[in-house]
């Protein structure tokens, strides 16, 4: 995963701050191997992102499209019970999509974000669905 000292510049998503070099102590999450911490913040984010690629479901290949419906319930199980198991599939995914704001600067159209890096999301999305086998 990316190290928050990585990040150049802020990243905000509809006002919402994605990352900066100081998020970890600004929303209480940790990136490492060990201790990720998915807020809600965040889960919402993921969420968001989930449902703007099934709305490109058309184009999405079937197991990009299985690797989002199976995201999506851990999200939807995350919300009622955060489990370690689910944290680590959310926690997978942030990371994925944290690479990918880093490249983009900026996620405000979160349907133009998922569009123009609709292949690297697909393979983020794919790598968090994993976890849950």
């Amino acid at each position: 995963m990316v190290c928050v000292e990585e990040c150049p510049t802020s990243i905000t998503y509809f006002g919402l701050l994605i990352a900066n070099k100081n998020l970890a102590t600004e929303h209480g999450s940790t990136y490492n191997s060990d201790n990720v911490t998915i807020t809600a913040d965040q889960r919402q984010i993921i969420s968001s992102v989930l449902d703007e690629m099934l709305c490109h479901k058309a184009h999405l290949s079937d197991d990009v499209l299985e690797a989002v419906y199976d995201v999506r319930k851990a999200v939807k199980s995350d919300e009622k019970q955060p489990t370690e198991k689910s944290q680590s599939v959310l926690g997978k995914l942030w990371g994925g999509l944290r690479e990918l704001t880093n490249v983009a600067k900026d996620m405000t159209d979160v349907g133009g974000f998922v569009v123009e890096h609709q292949a690297a999301i697909g393979t983020a999305v794919t790598a968090a669905a994993a976890l849950l086998s």
